[in-house]
């Protein structure tokens, strides 16, 4: 476990948190208008399970596994984020971004922003083409594409 300094002691800078379990995660000061940000996100793994090949829909995502990401402010200052998205690679297509709370539109180039307090939802969809082990990563970005903030193991079974 890893502990942040004290805020007035801490440089800005860039960090990228690969979340195994339940964690708040804090930016340094100065990393958005002067003050710490501090969210949670839960769960922290996105563990599908096992899912029939060819029984998913992802348009209209009918028959699909589906895990919802909350994403909480748990700071006291306005969280700007700059969207969400799935790792490219061989199973990019296997799980999709689908209904969500926190971006103005579904898509995951949409920005959105958390006032202390305040909690949103991501949805993946998870629709196996083939069978055995499926894994990729939903990626949420925080004021630009090239600062991930957090990237969320995902994985599922096809059968």
């Amino acid at each position: 476990m890893w502990k942040l300094p004290p805020l007035g002691r801490v440089a800005a800078v860039a960090i990228t948190v690969l979340i195994t379990s339940f964690a708040v995660l804090a930016l340094p000061a100065g990393a958005q208008h002067g003050y710490a940000v501090a969210f949670q996100l839960t769960p922290p793994v996105g563990a599908f399970g096992a899912t029939p090949v060819g029984s998913c829909n992802l348009v209209t995502y009918e028959g699909c596994r589906t895990k919802t990401f909350t994403v909480s402010n748990v700071g006291s200052t306005t969280i700007l984020f700059n969207g969400f998205g799935i790792d490219g690679g061989d199973n990019a297509a296997l799980f999709v971004p689908g209904d969500n709370t926190c971006a103005d539109d579904i898509s995951p180039s949409g920005s959105f922003q958390l006032l202390p307090g305040a909690s949103c939802g991501i949805s993946v969809a998870f629709g196996p083409t083939h069978k055995g082990l499926n894994t990729n990563n939903l990626i949420i970005w925080y004021l630009d594409q090239f600062q991930p903030i957090a990237v969320v193991p995902l994985k599922g079974i096809g059968t």
